[in-house]
C-alpha cells in the first residue's frame, strides 16, 4: 500500500521529489492520482531497471533478482481512463570485484604493493547497481492490452525538466489507449461468445453420447433379459421332455425318475 516508487536508499529523496512534482502536475492538469482502488483489477506492467533495456529472454535467469512492487499500482485517470505509473531508478552493470570478503567496484580495486610477485586472491563479476538516474513507466493497467511508454534521465537532463512533457504526453494517449481498450473488449466479447458456442456443442454432444450410452445399456439390458427367458425356457422344457419319457418306463421306473424330477 504504497506509492510505485522504486529506488535505492541513496536514489529515493530524489524519485519521491520527482513523482510528488509529476502528481502535482497532473492533479493540476485535472486528472486524478491515486493508489488504485481495491475493487478494480489492475494490472502493473513488467518494469526494466535497466538503464539499457535488456530483452526479456535474458532477464529470466536472473532468479535472485526481485525487485520490490507495491501491493497496487499507482494510477492517474484521464477522463475515465486509467493509466499505470512507477518512477523508478534505473540500475547500470558495473564490473565489481571480490576483495576481503565483500564486492567493491573495479576501478575503485588498488592492487597491493608486494614483494616476491604476491597477489590479492580476487575475481571479478557484473553486476546491475542503481546509477541515480530515473525513469518514469506510464501504462494501461488491463491485462489485455500491453501498451506502455517511459521516459528516463540522462546525464545531462533530468526528468523534472520534462514533466510538461510527460502531463502533455499522457493526455495525448488517451485516445490511443480507448480505442485499445476498446478493441480489447471487443476480443473479449468474441472470445465470450465462442466459449458459449463451444459450451453450447458440448452439450448437444454430451446429450447425444447419453442418449447412445442410453441405448447401449438398453440393448445390453434386453440381451439379458433373452438370454435369462431362452434359459428358462430351455429348463421347463427339458422337466416336460423327461416327464413324457418317464411314461413310457415301467412302473418302478417312473417312480424313481418322478421322484428325481420333483427334487430336481
Amino acid at each position: 500500500m504504497l506509492v510505485d516508487v522504486v529506488a535505492s536508499l541513496a536514489g529515493l529523496d530524489k524519485a519521491l521529489s520527482f513523482a510528488n512534482d509529476l502528481f502535482n502536475a497532473l492533479e493540476s492538469a485535472g486528472h486524478r492520482v491515486c493508489l488504485a482502488p481495491s475493487s478494480e483489477r489492475f494490472y502493473r506492467a513488467h518494469i526494466d531497471e535497466h538503464e539499457e533495456p535488456k530483452p526479456r529472454r535474458q532477464e529470466y535467469p536472473e532468479y535472485g533478482r526481485h525487485l520490490w512492487a507495491p501491493d497496487r499500482c499507482t494510477v492517474v485517470y484521464v477522463d475515465t481512463i486509467p493509466f499505470g505509473l512507477t518512477v523508478i531508478e534505473m540500475t547500470k552493470s558495473v564490473v565489481m570485484r571480490y576483495v576481503n570478503g565483500k564486492y567493491i567496484r573495479e576501478s575503485d580495486y588498488k592492487p597491493p604493493k608486494t614483494s616476491r610477485g604476491y597477489t590479492d586472491h580476487t575475481w571479478t563479476t557484473t553486476e546491475d547497481l542503481p546509477c541515480g538516474r530515473l525513469r518514469i513507466v506510464i501504462y494501461s493497467v488491463r491485462h489485455d492490452v500491453s501498451w506502455s511508454m517511459s521516459f528516463q534521465e540522462s546525464r545531462t537532463r533530468t526528468l523534472t525538466e520534462d514533466i510538461k512533457k510527460i502531463v502533455k504526453s499522457i493526455k495525448s494517449s488517451t485516445e490511443l489507449l480507448r480505442t485499445e481498450i476498446a478493441e480489447a473488449e471487443r476480443r473479449a466479447e468474441v472470445r465470450r461468445q465462442e466459449q458459449e458456442a463451444q459450451h453450447a456443442r458440448w452439450l448437444i454432444e454430451e446429450d447425444q453420447r447419453q442418449i447412445a450410452r442410453s441405448i447401449k445399456e438398453s440393448r445390453e439390458e434386453l440381451d439379458q433379459v433373452i438370454q435369462s427367458w431362452a434359459t428358462a425356457v430351455g429348463i421347463e422344457q427339458f422337466f416336460k421332455g423327461v416327464q413324457e419319457r418317464a411314461s413310457h418306463l415301467s412302473e418302478e421306473q417312473r417312480k424313481g425318475v418322478i421322484d428325481r424330477l420333483q427334487l430336481a
